[in-house]
């Protein structure tokens, strides 16, 4: 059972794998302080590509496009026109039908 074990891990690569990858952990041990000013320009540059895409790139788009968009007044007057005949006609309404639960 054993050797079948060590027969499937070599097929596989198992071995050589592990051995890469416990080399790449001494090393990184070894020379820590480079490896944390590597992880830091990575995380630098990654933060730099996400600034350059959510904030600058959009502020360019926004710049570009300078198409205006006209306010309709006449569309406006006849929303503010229904709303104040909405209201009137609520406000009628509702107090002409209510008594007043204070007077005996």
């Amino acid at each position: 059972m054993n050797s079948s074990n060590k027969i499937f891990n070599n097929f596989w690569g198992v071995n050589d794998f592990k051995l890469r990858l416990k080399k790449i952990f001494l090393t990184m041990g070894r020379d820590a302080f480079l490896v944390i000013l590597f992880v830091l320009l990575i995380e630098v540059i990654f933060t730099e590509f996400l600034f350059y895409r959510y904030v600058l790139s959009v502020e360019i788009q926004e710049s570009s496009s300078n198409s205006f968009i006209g306010f309709r007044e006449k569309e406006y007057q006849y929303i503010l026109q229904e709303w104040k005949n909405r209201e009137g006609a609520l406000n009628n309404d509702i107090f002409d039908n209510m008594s007043n639960p204070f007077q005996p």
